[in-house]
């Protein structure tokens, strides 16, 4: 299953004014762009004048729960026209790369080269997901939806401006950080021509999980720098 990956405003997120690869794809070739799940709820506000003031409210309601740590001005670009970005990598991927992560973590447990069957229950992992969040790479191996543009060595878990259940966020600059930190350590890879040739086809299923984790690292590393520098946020997206 595709997740898309989405860096802007959530005013213009919610609003749906935005494409994913896929349909700008599509659009591009003269094609009927696929819709998204989202676009299926009908009685979702599309209205950007309706939908901003939600989002500041939340955004208000995150800064009041967090003002013991973080002590930076806690607002963002909640325009309906602020400019986005998006691509998309695949849940499996996603996986590849935490997996990568928890066992660059924790070298005395020997890699997987193959997919792993169940990664939720992987040693390594159950070893960098702990509860207290401990790990040196938590921005990347714990259950985020949300990584908000401000610096803080935490995540926590509330609920999105659209309500329901809670998800995870996270911080961008962090998650940069710590991405930058596990390249490092393990590829070194130093320029954007290899991440482009990482990122250029998604790897099929039972792919081993290096070249799973590099695609992963290779779409999701340069959103996150160009969110640190435009300081929008950054969201999955079924």
């Amino acid at each position: 299953m595709a997740l898309h990956i989405y860096v802007g405003s959530l005013t213009r997120y919610y609003a749906g004014d935005w494409e994913t690869v896929v349909q700008k794809q599509a659009r591009e070739a003269g094609e009927v762009p696929p819709a998204r799940s989202a676009e299926a709820e009908e009685d979702a506000l599309r209205d950007p004048a309706d939908i901003r003031p939600i989002v500041v409210e939340w955004r208000q309601g995150l800064a009041a729960a967090l003002k013991e740590s973080i002590t930076d001005p806690f607002d963002w670009d909640h325009s309906s026209d602020a400019p986005y970005a998006t691509d998309q990598l695949t849940r499996d991927a996603l996986w590849a790369l935490r997996l990568w992560a928890a066992y660059t973590e924790h070298p005395e447990l020997p890699r997987p080269t193959g997919p792993v069957a169940d990664p939720a229950t992987d040693p390594a992992f159950l070893l960098s997901n702990n509860p207290e969040g401990t790990s040196a790479y938590h921005q990347i191996v714990r259950d985020i939806e949300i990584w908000l543009p401000w610096t803080f060595a935490f995540t926590f878990r509330a609920v999105t401006a659209a309500g329901g259940g809670k998800v995870g966020l996270g911080s961008v600059p962090t998650l940069r950080a710590q991405l930058a930190e596990l390249n490092q350590k393990t590829w070194r890879a130093s320029s954007e021509g290899t991440l482009a040739s990482w990122r250029k086809e998604a790897p099929p299923p039972g792919a081993p999980i290096e070249i799973a984790a590099k695609y992963a690292f290779g779409v999701l590393y340069p959103l996150a720098a160009l969110a640190e520098k435009r300081r929008p946020l950054v969201k999955l997206d079924e």
